[in-house]
């Protein structure tokens, strides 16, 4: 999990360090460096934080259940709980309206499909008998 310093900083700073932040991303969009600048600046935790977090907002909106995200993602359900709230409460529309709008999210859809049907037993009959498969009659 990553960590964040037990000290804050000034919000002027702290401010400051996040415009620059966001101003250096934002320029990756207009060169060819930016898959080697993320893999280099952030760590690998924070990769998959981050990309499990867009993930439960897209799957959220595309109406996939907190359950069927939590069972899929391996995410704590406060966490999709906090996210779907935002959502709610409209303070992720930026956020939204990409996932909407994005071309490619076709394919993203396509993959994390392909996740849930590897990762959840098939609907319908018979689809919990793996727990009883095994057991032992009492």
């Amino acid at each position: 999990m990553p960590h964040v310093s037990k000290h804050p900083l000034k919000e002027e700073i702290a401010n400051s360090i996040y415009k620059e932040f966001r101003k250096t991303l934002l320029t990756l969009k207009y060169r060819k460096v930016d898959s080697p600048f993320l893999d280099e600046f952030f760590t690998n935790t924070e990769r998959i934080m981050l990309a499990k977090r867009l993930a439960i907002i897209a799957l959220l909106l595309r109406g996939m259940s907190p359950y069927r995200i939590q069972k899929t993602l391996m995410i704590s359900p406060s966490t999709i709980a906090r996210l779907q709230l935002k959502l709610e409460r409209g303070k992720l529309k930026r956020v939204e309206e990409i996932l909407r709008e994005s071309l490619e999210l076709k394919g993203f859809w396509e993959k994390i499909e392909t996740l849930l049907e590897i990762a959840l037993p098939p609907r319908g009959k018979g689809r919990w008998k793996f727990l009883t498969d095994n057991a032992s009659p009492q």
